[in-house]
């Protein structure tokens, strides 16, 4: 499944705080991360942020949204944290990661080997990186 290559512009709401540091939280991004987009359903993720499903859509719109916005939280972290070069643009990684993912599951889809799979992740990965941190 394609998810949208932009970064989702959080929608007002009472719980707007509450379920967008929820949704940077490391559960949900190890829920995305372990189950994939594909593998996670709306009962899961109103689970990893704490939040009814309401609530959630009222916030994030999407399911894409949230995924988004964890996406990004991640990024955001990473150059705080020193992992990334200050004034990485977390918008524009989180479109590249997202290419990789999908192309990644393009060539899932028409039975690439898994291990044909991992190799390529792990180049993309590794050239993310390098350039990331030069």
């Amino acid at each position: 499944m394609l998810i949208p290559l932009r970064t989702p512009a959080l929608r007002s709401s009472d719980n707007g705080d509450a379920v967008e540091k929820a949704a940077e939280s490391v559960d949900a991004a190890r829920l995305f991360r372990r189950r994939g987009y594909s593998g996670m359903s709306t009962r899961d993720l109103t689970a990893a942020v704490g939040r009814s499903s309401s609530s959630l859509y009222a916030v994030f719109g999407s399911k894409a949204g949230l995924y988004e916005r964890a996406l990004v939280a991640r990024i955001e972290r990473a150059v705080q944290d020193g992992e990334l070069v200050a004034g990485a643009d977390a918008a524009a990684l989180t479109g590249l990661v997202q290419s990789v993912v999908h192309g990644l599951s393009v060539r899932a889809n028409l039975g690439t080997a898994r291990k044909d799979l991992l190799t390529t992740a792990r180049l993309a990965h590794e050239l993310v990186c390098r350039q990331l941190t030069m």
